[in-house]
């Protein structure tokens, strides 16, 4: 694991080796993310348009609840749960510009299979080769393990309560996929050691704000909407049971485990920090956007259609452009300290790890390259135990008396000496610069080659 000693992977690098492969090839790295997230957004807004039309594609954009409306008032984006998917998820988390447009052309293929299934005649689409569903599926853990969870969930609910041929297919890709997906689950989870570990918690981040408060706030008309459709998925109106019975049966085959897992991630923690949660909350609100437009929100008038649609998502549109028109970018990086450090870290072995300060934007990250202890709250996310690490990395960098073990244990090659450390270590006595190499200097900083651990 680059981020922290001692570690193997903790976290799908599906779409890391994928940008790391084109820069091999000489793509420049800056417009590789660039072209990267524009494809990734492109890629997302046509699936979800395939998906559910219109109202999928409003529903992830501009997602919120009545607590959002505070936006109205100069208060800005309330939302302290669930926020605005496009500018927290999609933006912040790259593995979701593959999982999410890979997820969502798997569900249109079984959207397609089960409504044939339920039918005298073929749907005009055809759904995927079973090969090209089996590809997306089991390569899933690669790029995003909540996402794959989701899609297992499916095929799950599927398996037990599915029509035969529905049944027969779900089992088969399961099956067929369970030694490749368990291999890159293994790989990225450094032997399921890295495995997010289930944590019961009741009301999700509600804390101490009143259920209707927090879940009316955040969801806003989205969850009484979603009980009105659960009612008459279970319950349907006789007539309309016998003329949209394959609609009805396609869309209890979505709706009802993504009400499951609605309520799971309400009530169990599937990560160390309780705000992923939102990865699995995503897919199951998508999951149900197509079927409550077509059974409870498309069915009314177009006033009342309008009106819907304005609570729904009002709050969420204007959350979005408030990101969008307030935030001038965020300082990442600086170029002229990473361009300044590349030509001396060419020198140095690409396996050696470096002690150094834990800072998001730290410069050695940007160059990929190793780290004792990275960003804690990179490592925070993804369920790594950094504390004792970090106490080994604060003995080396303080240059303590037993500097020395730290290196050790801490598998450190070289020492960085830059702003971020003198602001954290300013009174460090530096001991290790007497017995190392000063490997480079510059207006960067220092790096020091440990001759000894």
């Amino acid at each position: 694991n680059p981020h922290l000693a001692g570690l193997g992977l903790h976290y799908p690098i599906g779409v890391d080796l994928f940008s790391a492969l084109l820069v091999a090839c000489g793509v420049p790295v800056i417009p590789l993310f660039v072209w990267t997230g524009l494809a990734g957004a492109a890629a997302s807004g046509w699936a979800l348009w395939k998906w559910g039309r219109g109202f999928a594609l409003a529903g992830f954009l501009c997602n919120g609840g009545f607590q959002g409306w505070l936006l109205l008032a100069g208060a800005g984006q309330a939302n302290e749960a669930w926020k605005n998917l496009f500018t927290t998820v999609l933006v912040t988390q790259r593995g979701f510009l593959y999982a999410l447009p890979a997820g969502l052309v798997l569900m249109i293929s079984w959207r397609r299979r089960i409504a044939a299934a339920s039918r005298e005649v073929p749907v005009r689409n055809e759904p995927l080769p079973t090969a090209a569903e089996l590809l997306l599926y089991a390569t899933m853990p690669f790029f995003h393990l909540h996402s794959f969870l989701f899609l297992s969930l499916l095929l799950g609910f599927w398996i037990v309560t599915g029509p035969p041929e529905i049944r027969r297919h779900s089992l088969r890709l399961g099956l067929r996929a369970l030694i490749p997906a368990t291999a890159l689950a293994l790989l990225v989870t450094d032997g399921f050691q890295g495995a997010s570990v289930l944590r019961f918690q009741p009301g999700w981040m509600q804390g101490e704000r009143g259920f209707f408060s927090f879940w009316g706030g955040e969801f806003g008309l989205f969850l009484p909407l979603t009980a009105v459709l659960l009612a008459l998925l279970t319950w349907p109106v006789k007539d309309v049971a016998k003329q949209r019975k394959p609609e009805l049966t396609v869309a209890r085959a979505f709706v009802w485990p993504a009400g499951l897992l609605f309520v799971a991630c309400a009530l169990v923690l599937f990560a160390p920090w309780e705000w992923d949660n939102i990865k699995l909350f995503l897919w199951a609100y998508l999951a149900i956007l197509p079927s409550l437009w077509q059974t409870v929100v498309s069915p009314r008038p177009a006033v009342m259609r309008a009106a819907i649609c304005g609570v729904l998502f009002w709050a969420g549109f204007a959350a979005l452009l408030s990101d969008l028109e307030t935030s001038r970018g965020h300082t990442v990086a600086r170029r002229s300290e990473l361009d300044g450090m590349a030509l001396s870290l060419r020198r140095i072995p690409i396996a050696a790890r470096f002690g150094a300060a834990s800072a998001y934007d730290h410069p050695l990250m940007f160059h990929g390259r190793k780290m004792t202890r990275a960003y804690e709250g990179h490592l925070l996310g993804h369920g790594l135990d950094w504390q004792k690490s970090g106490r080994w990395n604060d003995a080396l960098m303080r240059g303590d008396d037993d500097w020395r073990e730290a290196a050790r244990r801490l598998e450190a090659d070289y020492i960085f000496w830059g702003e971020r450390e003198r602001q954290l270590y300013g009174d460090s006595p530096g001991p290790w610069a007497a017995s190392a190499t000063l490997e480079a200097q510059g207006a960067w900083g220092a790096i020091y080659r440990l001759d000894s651990r």
